[in-house]
C-alpha cells in the first residue's frame, strides 16, 4: 500500500497545479489590483492573436512525476523510477531531466517545491519509524534543514503539495492547509474545500482557488485563514500560477491566456498557431525570458518565445482514427520543428460512435475532398482499403529515400500485403502459445485435429488453454482462415467449403475452460509452474523483447515449442502485432509530410533496454542494438544473457510468423455471429456456412 500512496499524491498534486474551468470576466474583490498590465504589441507578419513560441520537447526519463517546478531557465522534478534492475523503487529530485540533485537512500518523496534558499521536500521514511519530515536541500542537493512533522505540533496527515512564498511554506492536505515559517515553524492551519487548489501567483504570493457553480473564488492565503481576493466567472479553462507579467495563467482548448489582478484575460499563445500539442494539461510553469514549461499527458515541452519571422508556416496533417484518440503519438513530432503539425481526428468521438458508424464517416470523407492525410489502421479493413486504392504503397517511398530504405525496417516481408507495404509503426511484438518441447518437439504450429487429439489425452483436471471459450477460440481460427479464404482483388471468398465446415464442427467439440467468476475459485498458480507440472498444456506467451522466450523458458525450467493458436492447415499460429500501425491516404497533397511523420514514428522508441520493453523496435538499427546488448545483459531476475541459440530461434520465429494481427472486423463479426446458431444446436454447420458465404460475398462486393 505504501508504494501506491506516492502515486496517489502525484495525481492529486498535478491536479493541484491548475484548477478548471477558467476565467472569462473578472470582478475585483477587496484586495484586487486595478493597475493596468502590459498588453500585446502589434507584431508584423504574425496573424495569430497570441505571441510566437517555439515548442521544444524536454527530457522526462522517469516513470512518474510527483512535483514539477522551475528556477530561471531550469526545471526540476521530484520523480519516481520503478525498481528496474534493483530491489526497490527510486525517488529523486532531477534537474532538466538528466542531473540528479537529491536522492534519499531510505525515504519516499511525496512532493517538493523550490524557494529562494533551495528545495523543500516532504518525505517519509521507508521503515516508518521516524515518520514524515520536511527537508530543505540546497539547489545543489546539500541537506540544510530537516524538520520532523511530529515536531511541528500538527496532526499527523499526508501532504500532497507544497507552495513557497516570502519565507513561508504552505503544505496542502486533502482538507486543510498548514502554514510554516522559513525554518519549518508552525504559523497556522485552516480548513479548505477539498476541490480547491493552491496556486503561486505572479506577484510572489500564494492563493487558494475554489471553484463554484459559475465562478472561481480566489483568496489570498494568510497564516490562519484565506482572505477573499476576487471572483472570476469561469469558462471552459484551467487555471495555473502566474509570472511577472500575469497574476495567473489560464489554459483553454485553444490556447494560453494571462489573467491580471482584475480578472482581465489576454491571449499569450494559440496552440495551433505555434504547433503545440497541449491536450490534458497538468502543469504550466513560467520560466525566464518569457518562456513556459508545460506538462501534458504526453510529456514535457518548453515553449520558447521567438520572433514571428522565425515561425514556419503551419501545414496540418490530419491523422484519422476510428478506435479512439492516439495519446502522445504526434506529441514529439509536433515539437520537432520539421514544419508539419499532426492533428488526430477521432471519428469514434472518444468511443461514443460505434466502430461501424465511425468507419462509414471516415470512408465518406476519404472519397470526398475532406479526406485525411493518414490513417491509424487499428480497426480498419486494411485489405479492402488497399484494394480500393485508398492507401499509398510505402515501399516506393522507401526506395526513393536515401536515408530510409527497406533495410531500415526489421519485417519487410512480413509487412508486405497485396504485393506492397502499406503500413508502418514504431514497434512490434509476437502473440504466441507455448507448450513443452517434450510434447510438441520442433513444431511451430498445429491444426485443429491435432488440438482435439491432444485434448482428448489430457489427464483429469488439466486445461488445454487457460480461460478458453468457444467464441474466442473460433474467432482466432477464423482470423487466420479469412486471410486465405477472401480474395480482395477478385472479390471472391470460400466459406461454404468442406474445410470451413470442418472448422465449425471441430470448434464445437473443444472443451471450454472459462475463468471462474468467483475470485476465490481462481487458480493463481503461475502458468510457468502449471506448464512444468502438466496441469496446463499450452500457455499464452508475449514475445515483447529479444530475450523474452529464453527468460520464459528459464522460469519453466525446460525448452518450449512456439506453436501459437491452432490454424486450419497447421501452419505457424503465432501473430505479429504492430504497435499503432499507420498508413498514408492516397491522392493527398501532403505525402512528403506524412512520410516524414511515419519515419519519425518508426525511429521513435521508448527504449528501456533489451530485457524490459514490452515491444521490440521495428527500426532495424534499434533492433540490432538490442540484440547486441542482450548478449551481455543479465535479466531483472538474474537470467543469463541471450544465447546464440536463443537469437537463432527468435529469428526463425520472425521468419515463420507471416501473419499480421490486422483483421477486417466487419468480416470477422459476420463469421462469428452467423456461426452461433450452429454452436447452439439450432442449425447445421452446412446451413451456417452457406449463410456466411452469402453475407460475406455481399460485403466484399460492396468494398470493390
Amino acid at each position: 500500500m505504501k508504494k501506491l500512496l506516492p502515486l496517489i499524491h502525484a495525481l492529486l498534486l498535478l491536479c493541484g497545479c491548475g484548477l478548471g474551468p477558467g476565467p472569462v470576466v473578472g470582478t475585483p474583490g477587496a484586495g484586487a489590483s486595478a493597475e493596468p498590465v502590459a498588453t500585446l504589441a502589434p507584431q508584423a507578419l504574425w496573424t495569430s492573436e497570441g505571441r510566437a513560441f517555439k515548442p521544444i520537447a524536454q527530457e522526462a526519463p522517469w516513470d512518474s512525476t510527483l512535483s514539477l517546478f522551475t528556477r530561471g531557465g531550469d526545471y526540476y522534478a521530484a520523480v519516481l523510477r520503478f525498481g528496474v534492475g534493483g530491489p526497490r523503487d527510486v525517488y529523486e529530485i532531477v534537474k532538466n531531466g538528466a542531473e540528479t540533485v537529491y536522492a534519499p537512500e531510505n525515504s519516499y518523496i511525496y512532493c517538493a517545491a523550490g524557494c529562494e534558499r533551495g528545495i523543500w521536500v516532504y518525505e517519509y521514511e521507508r521503515d516508518d519509524t521516524s515518520g514524515p519530515s520536511l527537508r530543505l536541500v540546497s539547489w545543489e542537493g546539500e541537506s540544510l534543514l530537516n524538520v520532523p512533522i511530529s515536531a511541528m505540533g500538527v496532526e499527523q496527515q499526508s501532504f500532497y503539495a507544497i507552495r513557497c512564498s516570502d519565507e513561508r511554506i504552505y503544505l496542502r492536505a486533502r482538507e486543510n492547509v498548514t502554514v510554516l515559517d522559513g525554518e519549518g515553524g508552525l504559523l497556522g492551519s485552516f480548513s479548505v474545500p477539498e476541490n480547491s487548489a493552491l496556486l503561486a501567483g505572479g506577484d510572489g504570493r500564494v492563493y487558494l482557488v475554489a471553484p463554484g457553480a459559475e465562478s472561481w473564488d480566489i483568496s489570498l492565503v494568510g497564516e490562519n485563514r484565506p482572505e477573499h481576493f476576487m471572483t472570476v466567472t469561469q469558462g471552459d479553462a484551467t487555471l495555473f500560477g502566474g509570472n511577472e507579467e500575469f497574476l495567473f495563467l489560464s489554459a483553454t482548448e485553444d490556447g494560453l491566456y494571462g489573467i491580471d489582478g482584475s480578472g482581465t484575460s489576454t491571449p499569450v499563445l494559440i496552440w495551433r498557431d505555434c504547433q503545440v500539442t497541449a491536450a490534458n494539461l497538468r502543469a504550466v510553469l513560467p520560466m525566464e525570458s518569457g518562456a513556459f514549461l508545460i506538462m501534458s499527458a504526453n510529456g514535457l515541452q518548453r515553449l520558447e518565445p521567438v520572433e514571428p519571422s522565425e515561425m514556419k508556416p503551419v501545414v496540418t496533417l490530419r491523422l484519422a482514427s476510428i478506435s479512439g484518440p492516439l495519446y502522445g503519438l504526434e506529441y514529439d513530432f509536433n515539437a520537432s520543428g520539421l514544419g508539419w503539425f499532426v492533428e488526430v481526428v477521432d471519428y469514434s468521438d472518444g468511443g461514443t460512435v460505434s466502430r461501424e458508424n465511425a468507419l462509414k464517416l471516415l470512408t465518406a470523407d476519404i472519397i470526398s475532398d475532406r479526406r485525411p492525410d493518414m490513417l491509424a489502421l487499428d480497426g480498419i479493413p486494411v485489405n479492402a482499403f488497399i484494394n480500393s486504392g485508398y492507401l499509398v504503397e510505402l515501399g516506393a517511398l522507401m526506395d526513393a529515400d536515401p536515408d530510409f530504405g527497406r533495410d531500415k525496417i526489421v519485417l519487410e516481408d512480413q509487412l508486405t500485403m497485396s504485393g506492397g507495404i502499406y503500413l508502418l509503426g514504431s514497434s512490434f511484438g509476437i502473440d504466441t502459445r507455448v507448450g513443452l518441447y517434450s510434447r510438441f518437439g520442433d513444431a511451430w504450429g498445429w491444426s485443429l485435429d491435432e488440438y482435439l487429439e491432444i485434448e482428448s489425452q489430457l489427464p483429469e483436471g488439466a486445461e488445454m488453454l487457460y480461460n478458453n471459450t468457444r467464441p474466442e477460440f473460433f474467432r482466432s481460427l477464423c482470423s487466420g482462415y479469412a486471410g486465405e479464404a477472401i480474395d480482395w482483388e477478385t472479390g471472391r471468398c470460400d466459406f461454404d467449403s468442406a474445410g470451413f465446415i470442418a472448422l465449425l464442427e471441430g470448434t464445437k467439440k473443444i472443451r471450454e475452460t472459462p475463468e471462474p467468476t468467483d475470485p476465490m475459485q481462481m487458480n493463481f498458480t503461475p502458468h510457468t509452474t502449471r506448464l512444468q507440472g502438466g496441469s496446463l498444456c499450452v500457455a499464452a506467451c508475449w514475445i515483447g523483447c529479444v530475450t523474452a522466450l529464453e527468460q520464459y523458458e528459464n522460469r519453466v525450467g525446460e525448452r518450449l515449442s512456439l506453436v501459437g493458436m491452432p490454424t486450419p492447415d497447421g501452419s505457424c499460429g503465432s501473430e505479429l502485432n504492430i504497435t499503432l500501425p499507420i498508413g498514408i491516404v492516397a491522392a493527398g497533397e501532403n505525402t512528403d509530410g506524412c512520410w516524414e511523420f511515419l519515419k519519425y514514428c518508426v525511429k521513435k522508441y521508448n527504449d528501456m533496454g533489451p530485457d524490459y520493453n514490452s515491444t521490440m523496435p521495428l527500426y532495424a538499427p534499434h533492433f540490432e542494438r538490442h540484440l547486441e546488448l542482450a548478449k551481455s545483459t543479465v535479466g531483472e531476475d538474474g537470467e543469463p544473457p541471450l544465447s546464440a541459440e536463443g537469437k537463432a530461434r527468435l529469428f526463425e520465429l520472425l521468419e515463420r510468423c507471416g501473419r499480421l494481427a490486422i483483421y477486417d472486423e466487419t468480416a470477422l463479426n459476420i463469421i462469428t455471429e452467423e456461426a452461433q446458431p450452429f454452436f447452439a444446436g439450432d442449425r447445421s454447420a452446412a446451413d451456417c456456412a452457406a449463410t456466411i458465404q452469402a453475407k460475406l460475398s455481399l460485403y466484399i462486393s460492396e468494398q470493390q
